[in-house]
């Protein structure tokens, strides 16, 4: 009986664990065992280690790979881990994605939460570095009632990327994807139930930029737990024989100030530092739009000063272990130039590791009052001046006593006290009748009836859930009435069985699609206002989720993804999509630049949209949705609630010559007319001194954009707008940057045979090769270039279309460089051009080889000037020639130069 008694205690004692156990997911970009170090790596490791342990942990490594290491990780973090999942966007769906890095990064996650339906996940953790949350999130405050119901969302403030930048000392990166960025980790931590910050100085950043509300957050300091027993004694400590750098090799982490420092020891204490051995421990960076590298910048400041280092490239235990085993001897020196949290601080201080650090950021808040003597302002004197005089008393200034209070109960309890959040209970239309029309869908059109017949086609097939709505048709030019009297009753036939509240009306006189969407809200009646071009078509599930999501939310206004797809024929079955285009909703700051906001594709309050004025009525000048989109955001610019983004695609969104956005790109207004429009609501925020400001910027921005569209990359310098194949040939991605790779058979004095083209099908990320049918087995691609063992003159041509947005003259420029260091005289490019409209013959403007020669210097080609006209195509092909496996490959650049005026 005793016995028996026991079992069922235990089994009694193993439920109530289990009931009590959390489902908990942690989503991270890094994670020790995978990622060789840094900040996010090391608080992934002790959240599952030290935090929630206890509970049903599922680690979600977001952009990784873990086939070569999964073993390893397991290890590290048993009994821990229930479950560890990688999740790499190559696995991000059939359809290419129109998006950053970043957002195809935040709906990998969001795609894999939706998977996972039947786990109750109770905890859901993110980091703000990448707005990997951003996503689900949005899909979260939309519908609560359908989608993590039950589920708390905790955000974590690590290293936001725009106060990243603002301290790296490096040029921004192009095209604004930092502004993408910052935008959904704002937002990310916005629409979080509970803030986190390992300091009160990222809290307090994060209260400036308005991401969070006064008095709400926590501040908890990272969990990390002492590695070692027992700290390093202050008896065992001798003269220091070896300065430490101890942290990422960047500006930020204090490199140039630590090299100024060391400059200045060599000069002030030449004897005391031809004694010392210089040692980086951290993890080597480079920035490939400032060109920095840490090992130049190394070399360039300390090699040629006759100052000797070493950079110990090593993950967190085996930094720890080395800083342990050589303790006695060692400073480790952490110059920050700015800094949140840094777990090098904390690790220093918790296992009694002698240290100097920058007294930035969140660093005080780190140290203990009787090591605060430690820290220095970040300048190389002030550096110096600590390193000396820690190194001529060290045994005073060390202290084991010394540490602070570890604060890994708080978390534990706080992990404790997580319950289901309350659901938002927002029904707009509660009040309305029945009957009552909830949604107007708005299109105008101008001559484009089989299109249109489309549209109403979509519409009429909207699923049974759907709720009332009225289609408002607006015939701008009375285009329609010119159709025969059969055609029209067609028209009139579907609208009546759509519904009969939906109507008709003409515009005499052509008023442009700004003017024909303001009409057709003025007679709308519904709530709601759902704008649709005539020439797309709306997804059968597209006015139940735009509604349902509205009425489940604060939202004001929700865009959707885009699904394209190329035809300009009359089709009634399902579209193929091509390509998916992601929007971001209120990205203010992004949208000045580029249009992320999203498409006219819309739903929105339709008392906001009056009170706003509608679309502003231009004629024949493009980017009216992105003007309306800014001026929504900003209306209401510190919520994340203005404008939002329903991430799915609920729209069909033709792309051919007559599409309406492609039809305003190609007049001559659909420039800079255009840019200059959806510029105007942000000169009209802005004090009236600021507004030239604001039109340079855009300006460069629009430069930026073409340069963008043609897929090329401006590093500036000489060189002008550049890509490099070899370099943006990456990740395994066919078409990357526009570039596409097949194979084509060329002689030796020869054109190749173009005809001959056959493009590569298929990239294995298992075996990091390309297949093909129609290609043999042995051309492949491997650490970012193309090497192929070439028979019968089978070679790689790399090919790629730009198309001229407006009337210009440009030249081409053409380089190319051998990639080893011995080549053969023979080894050479063929470059050729050819002129063309987008479905017209193209004639070769431009055939010419070049061969390296000596191999010293990188050959360079051009082409006369070319005049080109709106829409006109130029064809670039690249073939190497003479390549073979000893010989490498070759590096080629195509330049298009912009000729003044």
């Amino acid at each position: 009986h005793i016995h028996t008694h026991m079992l069922l205690a235990s089994v009694a004692l193993l439920c109530l664990r289990q009931a009590l156990a959390l489902q908990v997911a942690l989503f991270t970009l890094g994670l020790e065992g995978a990622v060789q170090n840094g900040g996010i790596s090391s608080f992934a490791s002790d959240f599952v280690r030290n935090v929630v342990c206890k509970h049903n942990t599922t680690v979600v490594l977001v952009d990784a790979d873990l086939t070569m290491n999964r073993t390893r990780v397991t290890e590290l973090h048993a009994p821990c881990l229930a479950r560890l999942v990688g999740l790499s966007i190559q696995d991000d769906g059939a359809v290419p994605l129109q998006a950053s890095h970043a957002m195809r990064l935040s709906l990998r996650v969001y795609t894999w939460l939706q998977r996972q339906a039947s786990t109750d996940w109770d905890l859901l953790w993110f980091h703000d570095w990448q707005g990997i949350g951003f996503y689900t999130q949005m899909a979260r405050a939309q519908a609560r009632r359908r989608f993590l119901t039950r589920t708390t969302v905790w955000v974590g403030l690590h290293s936001p990327s725009l106060w990243d930048w603002e301290h790296s000392g490096q040029p921004m990166p192009a095209y604004g994807d930092l502004l993408l960025t910052h935008h959904m980790e704002a937002t990310s931590v916005q629409l979080a139930d509970t803030v986190i910050s390992p300091s009160q100085y990222m809290l307090n950043w994060a209260l400036e930029q308005g991401w969070i509300a006064p008095n709400t957050g926590h501040v908890l300091a990272n969990p990390y737990r002492q590695q070692r027993p027992e700290p390093v004694a202050a008896a065992s400590l001798g003269p220091v024989r070896k300065l430490v750098f101890f942290g990422r090799l960047e500006w930020r982490k204090g490199l140039a100030l630590f090299c100024d420092a060391l400059l200045l020891l060599k000069d002030q204490h030449g004897e005391w530092f031809a004694q010392v051995e210089v040692l980086l421990l951290g993890k080597p960076v480079s920035h490939a739009v400032s060109s920095f590298s840490s090992e130049a910048y190394l070399n360039m400041r300390l090699r040629k000063q006759n100052i000797s280092y070493a950079i110990h490239t090593c993950d967190r235990r085996e930094a720890l272990d080395f800083l342990h085993a050589h303790a006695s001897e060692i400073l480790v020196v952490i110059p920050s130039m700015m800094d949140n949290a840094p777990y090098t601080v904390q690790e220093c201080v918790s296992n009694g590791i002698p240290f100097v650090a920058s007294s930035v950021g969140g660093i005080p808040e780190l140290v203990p009052e009787c090591l605060q003597e430690n820290l220095f302002r970040p300048t190389s004197g002030d550096c110096a001046l600590a390193i000396m005089l820690h190194s001529n008393s060290r045994r005073k200034q060390h202290s084991t006593q010394c540490s602070l209070r570890s604060q890994i109960t708080d978390w534990v309890e706080l992990v404790a006290s997580v319950a289901p959040p309350p659901v938002p209970d927002i029904v707009r239309s509660a009040t309305l009748p029945a009957s009552e029309i909830q949604v107007s869908v708005c299109i105008p059109t101008h001559g484009r009836y089989e299109q249109l017949l489309e549209s109403l086609f979509s519409l009429q097939a909207q699923q049974p859930a759907t709720p009332p709505f009225q289609v408002v048709v607006i015939d701008d030019g009375g285009t329609l009435k010119r159709l025969s009297e059969q055609q029209q009753q067609v028209v009139e036939s579907l609208l009546q069985d759509i519904g009969t509240r939906s109507l008709l009306h003409v515009n005499d006189n052509n008023l442009g699609d700004g003017a024909s969407r303001n009409k057709a809200a003025e007679l709308s009646s519904g709530q709601y206002l759902v704008f649709l071009d005539d020439d797309n078509l709306a997804k059968p599930n597209m006015l139940s989720e735009f509604v349902s999501r509205m009425e489940a939310s604060h939202f004001e206004c929700l865009v959707s993804f885009l699904d394209q797809f190329d035809s300009c024929e009359l089709n009634l079955e399902t579209p193929i999509a091509t390509s998916r285009w992601l929007a971001l909703g209120g990205a203010v700051a992004a949208g000045m630049y580029r249009n992320v906001l999203g498409d006219v594709s819309m739903i929105v309050v339709r008392s906001l949209f009056l009170s706003l004025g509608g679309f502003s009525t231009d004629k024949g000048v493009g980017n009216t949705d992105w003007e309306l989109l800014a001026r929504l955001a900003l209306h209401n610019a510190a919520s994340p609630y203005s404008v939002g983004v329903a991430p799915e695609a609920l729209v069909w969104y033709r792309a051919c010559a007559t599409s309406t956005r492609l039809s305003h790109a190609r007049t001559r207004t659909g420039g800079m007319a255009a840019h200059l429009r959806s510029l105007r609501p942000y000169l009209q925020a802005v004090a009236a001194p600021l507004r030239p400001a604001l039109l340079y910027a855009r300006s460069l921005a629009q430069r930026l954009d073409f340069q963008a569209d043609a897929g090329w990359e401006h590093f500036g310098g000489a060189g002008g707008v550049q890509a490099h194949s070899i370099r943006d040939f990456g990740d395994g991605e066919q078409g990357y940057r526009g570039w596409q790779y097949g194979a084509v058979v060329c002689r030796r004095y020869s054109p190749c045979l173009s005809s001959a083209f056959q493009q590569l099908d298929a990239f294995s990320a298992a075996e990091q090769r390309w297949f093909s049918r129609l290609l043999p087995a042995h051309l492949e691609h491997r650490a970012h270039s193309l090497h192929a063992a070439f028979h019968e003159g089978q070679v790689v041509r790399a090919v790629r279309r730009w198309t001229a947005p407006e009337a210009m003259s440009v030249r081409v420029e053409a380089y190319f460089a051998p990639l080893a260091e011995a080549c053969a005289a023979s080894l050479g490019v063929e470059f050729s051009v050819e002129l063309g409209q987008e479905h017209s013959h193209h004639s070769t403007v431009w055939q010419q080889r070049v061969f390296a020669g000596d191999c010293a210097t990188q050959a360079k080609a051009h082409l006369r000037t070319l005049h080109l006209q709106p829409g006109d195509v130029l064809d670039f092909a690249v073939t190497p020639m003479g390549l073979s496996d000893e010989y490498g490959g070759v590096r080629f650049t195509a330049v298009i130069v912009l000729e003044e005026g």
